[in-house]
Order: C-alpha cells, then sequence, then structure tokens
C-alpha cells in the first residue's frame, strides 16, 4: 500500500469512529443529561419523575411527557425504529453507580396486525454493561429472556410487528438497595 492509500485509509476509520460515536454520550452528570436537560431538575432516586436512567431504541433519544399538567417517568421516541431493535441504557453515575444488575418487561401496547407482545429481560450483576447496545429480539447471553405468557425461556424472539411498544426497566445496584426506573414508549414501522 502507498502512503496515500495509508493515510485515506487511516482517515475513513477515524471518521467512522468519530461518526458511530456522535450518537452516543460520553457521560451525563447531574446538571447535563436528558432529566436537567428537560427542566426537571438534576436527576435523583426520589423522584420517579426525576429518573436518572434512559433507555435509548436503535440510537433514539426520547421525550418526556406530561399527562394533566403531571410530568411522568416515561420517555417517548418519536423516530420509528426497526423490527429488530437495539436497545441501551444510559445512567447518571453519581446517582446509579456501576455495576447493576438489569431486568425489563418489553410489551405491545398496540401492534398493527394486532399481536400481543409480553417478555421479561433479565440479566446478572456484572453481566450487563450501561452504555453497550444490546438487540432487543436477541440480547444474547448476558440475558434471560422469558416469555410472560407462557412462562418459557426463549433464546430469541421473532421480529417486532409494526406497532407502540414498551420497555419498563429497572436497574438495581445492590451496594444502594434501591432500583432505579427507566420507561420508554416506542413505535416499529412507520407511524
Amino acid at each position: 500500500m502507498n502512503k496515500a492509500s495509508n493515510l485515506s485509509v487511516l482517515a475513513s476509520a477515524i471518521l467512522v469512529m468519530t461518526v458511530g460515536c456522535a450518537e452516543r454520550p460520553t457521560s451525563f452528570t447531574l446538571t447535563k443529561n436528558p432529566t436537567t436537560e428537560a427542566g426537571r431538575g438534576a436527576p435523583t432516586l426520589d423522584d420517579r419523575t426525576r429518573p436518572a436512567a434512559w433507555i435509548y431504541v436503535d440510537g433514539h433519544k426520547g421525550k418526556f411527557v406530561e399527562q394533566d399538567g403531571h410530568p411522568l417517568l416515561q420517555w417517548m421516541i418519536d423516530t420509528p425504529v426497526s423490527a429488530t431493535p437495539t436497545f441501551r441504557v444510559e445512567v447518571v453515575e453519581e446517582v446509579v453507580p456501576p455495576p447493576v444488575a438489569f431486568k425489563c418487561v418489553l410489551q405491545t401496547r398496540e401492534a398493527a396486525d394486532g399481536s400481543f407482545v409480553s417478555y421479561g429481560l433479565t440479566s446478572e450483576m456484572g453481566l450487563f454493561q450501561v452504555g453497550t447496545d444490546y438487540t432487543l429480539t436477541t440480547p444474547g447471553e448476558a440475558f434471560v429472556v422469558k416469555d410472560l405468557a407462557t412462562g418459557d425461556v426463549v433464546a430469541e424472539l421473532d421480529p417486532l410487528a409494526p406497532g407502540d411498544y414498551l420497555i419498563a426497566a429497572a436497574l438495581e445496584n445492590p451496594g444502594r438497595g434501591i432500583e432505579t426506573p427507566a420507561v420508554t414508549f416506542f413505535t416499529v414501522g412507520s407511524k
């Protein structure tokens, strides 16, 4: 390879790494995070409307909503996601220090084909990593996936039908003894 080709390959690699990292925050602090940016104040474990954990789906950030003037825990993702989306949990480590255990429920809110999905995903301490993208339908060996309708453990889920879904999660750090909630609503397919 000549010198120009080497520089071209190096420049391309740096560009890919830079673009790939653009979607993921480097770290959240008590003053720079989605809860504070939404005008709710600093994240805390004492007020569920000021969460310290957020679930990104296919890399998309959500926005907080209110109902009848009351702030809700839910984070709504406006951009439709794929039928086999990734999910990633981000936290304010000052409030939710690692390591954490993870558990969540993935459930259909409304599917276009009338189907219903209800699965539980759990991961033990040290196997789940905050800031890591996992494929929701095939999360891997770090997770136990259970069909909540039948109680059966499954290796993977079918691709999600177009429709609205939610992930309701809890992260736990045994040293703290408190679960940190995160709830995200998202849509598969076009809106």
